[in-house]
């Protein structure tokens, strides 16, 4: 079942719902940690390229630099940040952060879903759908409540 699938919350289930959802948020949940620390390792690598290429800057500037008799600390650091083993270093760590991200976004939205649950439990125990205190017109379940009627009646 894909992941749009599973955070829906469907309103007319909320027992088996609310059985499902630690285990579903449990599922996103354990995602995120292998993953931080993949963009941490990511980052610590871009910093090692870093230093590996300032000091491949140093050794052999006529090779990186446009002047290289004049090597100050400004030129290495721009000379760093062209450097084609930094650029796929850094590349890499951004597709760590955005996998990163993507998957908080996913934990964060399964604990919507707990909230969505919870309100609808409260509107459910309140009886928001009880059609002895609310008027079908005023409620977006309208037709569905008035088929139901109709099949109760049919039933009597």
């Amino acid at each position: 079942m894909s992941y749009r699938e599973l955070i829906k919350v469907d309103k007319y289930k909320l027992d088996s719902e609310c059985a499902s959802q630690s285990e579903r948020f449990l599922g996103y949940a354990e995602r995120v940690p292998p993953l931080y620390e993949a963009k941490l390792n990511a980052e610590l690598d871009v910093k090692e390229v870093e230093g590996e290429a300032a000091k491949q800057i140093r050794r052999k500037p006529k090779k990186f630099l446009s002047d290289p008799d004049r090597i100050t600390d400004a030129k290495i650091k721009e000379a760093v940040e062209i450097h084609p083993k930094v650029k796929k270093a850094r590349r890499k760590a951004n597709k760590a952060k955005a996998k990163l991200r993507a998957a908080e976004s996913k934990k964060e939205a399964f604990d919507q879903r707990r909230s969505m649950i919870k309100y609808l439990v409260q509107l459910y125990s309140d009886q928001y759908w009880s059609t002895d205190f609310i008027s079908p017109k005023d409620t977006a379940d309208a037709k569905f409540r008035k088929k139901m009627r109709k099949q109760q009646k049919k039933k009597k």
